[in-house]
This record gives C-alpha cells, structure tokens and sequence, in this order.
C-alpha cells in the first residue's frame, strides 16, 4: 500500500497550491488508504484534511515539516495523541507567544522547549493579569455599580451582604453576577452592601457574560 507522507496544501505559501479538502479528494481518487499533510511550520489545514478525508474513507495523517536552524528541513508525523501534543507543543517553540518566529535545532531541543514554554506560560499570565488590572473597578453605589455595567466588560468589586435573594436581584437589574470572592478579600467591616444597604460581610467580583 502506498501512501503520500509530505504534502503541501495552500497554506504552505509559495509551496503548496491545492486545498487541504482538494487533496484528500485526489488521494481518495487515486485509491490512497491514508495520506500525510505536512505544511510547513503548520498545522492550520489539519482539521479541514481531516473532515474531508474521513468523509472519503481515507485515513488522514498529521505533521508539518519544520524549519531547522541549519537550513534543513524535518518532516514530523503524528502517530497518536500524545504526538499530536507534541508537535504543537514545537511548533509553539518556533513561532512563541510573541509571533517572534524563531529555527528550532534539533541538540537540547527537550530542555529548550521546556524552558520556552514556561516563558510562554508566564507571558499569557501576565498579560492577562494586567488587562484585568486595567479592567477591574471598586465602586460602593448601586447607581454607579448599574452606569459601569452598561457595555462594560471586566470586574466591578463591590461590598455584598452575602444573601443570594440580593444577588438573583442584582442579576435581574444589570445581568452580572458574582464571579469570584477572593479567600484574601479584605473584610467589608462598616460597609453596606451595594445593593440592600445592610451589613456587608465582604467584597464581591461581579461582570457580565457577553
């Protein structure tokens, strides 16, 4: 049995001209049990090839072929799930969270992508830190609390009395809801709630869902 195991679709630039649908139908006319896409640093065409190909009886190969630093080429094939995390997890090593593209060399490329990865984690999580920061605000009136929720996405923090009746009629007036109470809140000593004006017993992170 032949089968094709490096194939280039469209989104190979410059390389590849058909469409991942288009040659999975032409490996099924040509009689193929199973073909590989391998674009190159990519897997973008990988869910088209697959719907098309399974449509056709054919079995659908994943891979790319990835740049080394050397200027040669690698062509990766997947073989089963953890080989399909393992080649996005390289290609996650060559293109960063950055779109800063980097060649990846085969010596250390373990110990490497590790260390990549962790800076990619800690990059996402504070960005997503800061655009909460920059999306978050303490108010104490409900007015106020109701004007900042119009069209407004992010956190508002606010004093609550902790009674579910007050929260289902914050829902009804604005939609949000309380979606985080911190174990490090401070306590809301001397303050009402936002909404029923009786004794607060904490501070409450509302939003909305859009």
């Amino acid at each position: 049995m032949y089968a094709e195991l490096h194939a280039h679709s469209a989104f190979s630039f410059l390389d590849g001209a058909s469409l991942p649908d288009e040659l999975a139908g032409a490996a099924a006319e040509l009689g193929y049990e199973a073909m590989a896409l391998t674009d190159h640093n990519s897997v973008s065409g990988s869910m088209e090839f697959a719907q098309a190909a399974a449509a056709l009886g054919l079995r659908a190969i994943h891979g790319a072929e990835v740049d080394l630093d050397d200027g040669r080429h690698i062509t990766l094939l997947v073989e089963d799930e953890t080989g399909w995390r393992n080649l996005c997890r390289i290609l996650t090593r060559a293109h960063r969270d950055t779109r800063e593209k980097q060649s990846i060399p085969m010596a250390g490329l373990a110990n490497s992508l590790r260390d990549l990865l962790n800076t990619v984690q800690r990059n996402l999580l504070d960005r997503a830190r800061q655009f909460r920061e920059e999306h978050t605000i303490r108010v104490n009136d409900y007015n106020a609390f109701k004007e900042a929720m119009e069209g407004r996405p992010g956190f508002i923090i606010a004093p609550w009395c902790g009674e579910a009746d007050c929260e289902a009629q914050i829902k009804t007036d604005t939609q949000a809801t309380i979606r985080n109470i911190p174990f490090t809140a401070k306590p809301a000593t001397g303050k009402k709630c936002l909404r029923c004006d009786a004794p607060a017993t904490t501070h409450a992170w509302f939003a909305k869902s859009y």
